[in-house]
């Protein structure tokens, strides 16, 4: 576990290093380019909080719901999304919503991913649900990601009924529907 603490804080400050160099970069030319640097940061962002998702079935099926397997592979999963959030903040602090003009569609997504797995700081997605509407508004990200973001803070945080149907939620007897009061 050391070992994955060095190597997020090692990735947090590389992040800081590109950051600060495509800020300096950014301020001496005037014509709209895709950020690559910080496209390539928040794919490398994205791809750590989903790699460890894509492996909750097979540890589920190898080892039970209850297993101490499982217990470990959410811990790692929420560690990795606290890290996402706090660098996240950090981009946004910096460039505001990393849209499509600055990061391209992909990039866009990314930091989209990477909000919406936010849920063990979800004052972070009630803090950007405005900044992704202005977004979606000025064409820089898409309007689903409205959607998304508001159903889940409706159900997750407030309890209460989500408004677009995004939201589903399996369990191993059935799976519940959009439009439930609650998932």
């Amino acid at each position: 576990m050391e070992i994955v603490k060095k190597m997020k804080w090692n990735h947090t400050i590389i992040l800081i290093i590109c950051l600060l160099c495509s800020v300096e970069s950014s301020a001496q030319n005037d014509t709209t380019q895709y950020n690559d640097s910080l496209l390539h940061v928040l794919n490398d962002m994205k791809h750590d909080g989903q790699s460890h998702r894509g492996m909750i079935d097979s540890i589920r099926t190898n080892f039970g719901s209850d297993s101490d397997e499982l217990d470990a592979l959410w811990r790692k999963i929420n560690f990795t999304d606290s890290m996402n959030t706090i660098q996240l903040r950090l981009i946004v602090s910096l460039y505001g919503w990393p849209g499509k003009s600055l990061v391209g569609t992909n990039g866009s997504r990314s930091a989209f991913l990477i909000l919406q797995h936010s849920d063990m700081d979800t004052t972070i997605q009630e803090e950007f649900l405005p900044i992704i509407t202005q977004a979606a508004q000025n064409s820089e990200c898409e309007w689903q990601y409205v959607a998304y973001l508001t159903d889940r803070i409706l159900v997750f945080k407030k309890e209460e009924k989500q408004k677009y149907g995004t939201q589903l939620r399996f369990n191993l007897s059935s799976i519940i529907l959009p439009g439930s009061d609650r998932l």
